[in-house]
């Protein structure tokens, strides 16, 4: 018998992520961002993550032109205090 255990998955462990994938003015695809996940957590923890970081202006999306990719990047800034706490899940 095999059992299966689920990935748990963060917003704080996304933010995280997020803001190291996008330090040093680093542009993020929000294509790129989420290909390769299988599960719905990690996406909706994913989203969560850049929404956070949007409302708090640490992230800006763009997309120049209609239908083309949005792209994520990094405002920077004096370093912040954490946005989320380490144990704060969804």
């Amino acid at each position: 018998l095999n059992e299966i255990f689920a990935e748990q998955f963060t917003v704080s462990e996304k933010v995280d992520y997020l803001l190291e994938a996008t330090k040093n003015g680093k542009p993020l695809t929000l294509g790129r961002l989420f290909r390769g996940m299988r599960s719905r957590q990690e996406i909706v923890c994913t989203f969560l993550a850049v929404r956070e970081l949007m409302k708090l202006n640490r992230l800006i999306a763009r997309q120049d032109s209609h239908f083309d990719e949005i792209v994520i990047e990094q405002i920077e800034g004096d370093e912040p205090e954490p946005v989320l706490q380490k144990d704060e899940q969804l």
